[in-house]
């Protein structure tokens, strides 16, 4: 069971991090083509929310405590659920990787390219809302605010 053609994806997220899932959460659940319907802090909730929200991705962290996310992934395979992994990893190591994939895993990210991607976002937004330093100059056309004195 796929999403229809004009249907979000809808979406798991598992890590032991709450803030990071939190993160992730709000980040994605930003996307028109993403849905978050589901979230878990191990492996074991992980197979639970699948079973009742039956997503089409899970996007599922490698080390977690109890259940990890490459155990997580070979019980969803073994019981033939449609749905797609994606591994969430910090390390660069092969062995998680090869785990992951030869679990069932359709594919892994680098948590460190979310984090950069989320530190470009974040100076993007900020460069936006930035108001200017108390010693520059108004622009030409504009009027300077009531408690300064004029450009000269």
């Amino acid at each position: 069971m796929g999403p229809m053609p004009d249907a979000p994806i809808r979406l798991v997220i598992v890590d032991d991090d709450a803030l990071v899932r939190g993160g992730l959460s709000t980040i994605l659940g930003l996307q028109p083509d993403i849905e978050v319907v589901g979230e878990a802090g191990d492996g074991r909730q992980a197979i639970q929310v699948c079973h009742e929200v039956q997503p089409d991705v899970v996007l599922m962290d490698v080390r977690m405590p109890g259940m990890d996310g490459i155990q997580a992934t070979r019980e969803l395979a073994r019981e033939g659920a449609r749905l797609r992994v994606l591994v969430v990893t910090t390390f660069e190591n092969d062995d998680y990787v090869y785990g992951a994939l030869h679990a069932g895993a359709s594919g892994f990210v680098l948590k460190r390219i979310i984090d950069e991607k989320s530190d470009d976002e974040k100076a993007d937004m900020s460069d936006d809302d930035e108001a200017p330093a108390k010693d520059e100059k108004p622009a030409k056309d504009e009027k300077p605010a009531k408690d300064e004195k004029p450009a000269t």
